[in-house]
């Protein structure tokens, strides 16, 4: 739900706060279709014991919490379905966000995987207004990932963080300039962000549940409670934040890892990873293409069993979009490096990124036969969706 209508001028500042609900367990979902409808809660080892990272809104409604000791969310959840974080899968996932937020505004600050924030001041001729900006997004990233997207839009980042929270699953709110005040204090002080569970405990404990009651504090009183800190909850309880969104996106690199199962998919013979590593380089040849870039270096790193991490870069004869083009680059390090030992690991890492969808053709026109085939190739992605089609040596 959206609230009342705004007019935006040339001037005026608008922020928009994107969130991917239950993001890493509805990706998990999403891949194993028997956990449709089941609590989901990703963990992560954090040497200290398991910690949740994501849980689905199934177990998100039994009580269960980001940073929450699996234990512990065992307790409110029993029946929950636990998994290891897949963190290969979320990343390319998040970066293919992040690649559909872009094409709305330089201006692109991620905060994590499933968070970011977007300047879209002055971008309205172009893509209409920031309702029409937020449904345009939440649509595409419905459609190309399959998981759903709250927005906030406000005049600041504060404001329009704690609006996404507001906003529920999938949906989109926008404050009004001016109203800033009257959204907040009525809010959870643990939506405004830069107080985080320590700080949120220590403010319940004091009393202090809500942002107007926060808001209600003598500043004075909350430096003597927490130092230089209280003048910052002060100013945040206010809805005063000037800070701006930096333009973190697109990256320099382009990145993208496969961690085999131990004990079952430890590879010593360089044909056998071959396919891994083609697969790698179709992936973030998507990437590329979408971005309307090239790439002229590609870097390659593994990890073997017993044996020391080897990375090693390769600079292509011209820069490349394609995955054959990516993947001659890259094998050629595969052969040259492998150990004779299981690889744990492989990351394949592009740089070098430059404008620009040309490519050089050759005398044999093998060239100019790959183009035609990646063009249609993204015909069929385009209509079926990212995995309908892939090389069949990298399946």
């Amino acid at each position: 739900m959206f609230t009342r209508c705004v007019v935006y001028g040339t001037n005026m500042r608008s922020i928009m706060h994107f969130c991917m609900d239950s993001f890493c367990a509805s990706l998990e979902q999403l891949k194993k279709p028997e956990l449709a409808g089941k609590p989901v809660i990703v963990v992560h080892d954090s040497g200290r014991g398991q910690v949740v990272v994501s849980a689905s809104k199934e177990a998100a409604a039994e009580g269960v919490r980001e940073s929450m000791t699996a234990r512990h969310a065992g307790r409110y959840c029993p029946d929950a379905v636990f998994l290891p974080a897949n963190w290969s899968i979320y990343r390319e996932a998040s970066d293919t966000v992040m690649d559909i937020l872009s094409v709305f505004s330089p201006l692109l600050e991620p905060q994590g995987l499933d968070r970011a924030y977007m300047d879209v001041t002055g971008c309205f001729s172009l893509f209409g207004s920031p309702e029409s900006i937020a449904a345009e997004a939440q649509r595409r990233v419905e459609k190309e990932i399959g998981v759903a997207v709250s927005v906030g839009i406000a005049k600041n980042k504060l404001v329009s963080g704690a609006a996404s929270s507001a906003a529920g699953p999938c949906g989109c709110l926008e404050v009004e300039p001016g109203l800033e005040r009257e959204f907040l204090y009525p809010l959870p002080v643990g939506y405004l962000r830069g107080i985080g569970p320590k700080i949120e405990r220590r403010l319940l404990n004091l009393g202090v549940r809500t942002v107007g009651e926060l808001a209600a504090i003598p500043e004075r009183l909350l430096i003597r409670q927490f130092g230089v800190l209280g003048s910052r909850l002060h100013s945040l309880s206010h809805g005063v934040d000037h800070s701006p969104v930096m333009a973190l996106y697109p990256p320099a690199m382009l990145s993208i890892e496969h961690t085999f199962v131990y004990g079952a998919e430890e590879l010593c013979d360089p044909e056998l990873a071959e396919p891994y590593l083609l697969w790698m380089c179709d992936r973030l040849a998507i990437r590329l293409r979408k971005r309307a870039e090239q790439a002229s270096t590609v870097a390659v790193e593994m990890e073997f069993e017993g044996l020391p991490a080897v990375s090693r870069s390769y600079t292509l004869k011209t820069p490349v979009s394609t995955a054959h083009g990516l993947y001659t680059g890259a094998r050629r390090i595969l052969w040259s490096e492998m150990r004779g030992a299981g690889i744990r690991s492989l990351r394949l890492t592009l740089s070098g990124l430059s404008p620009g969808g040309g490519i050089q053709l050759s005398f044999m026109g093998d060239t100019e036969r790959r183009m035609k085939l990646d063009a249609v190739v993204e015909s069929i992605r385009a209509r079926f969706g990212e995995h309908a089609i892939a090389y069949g040596a990298a399946s």
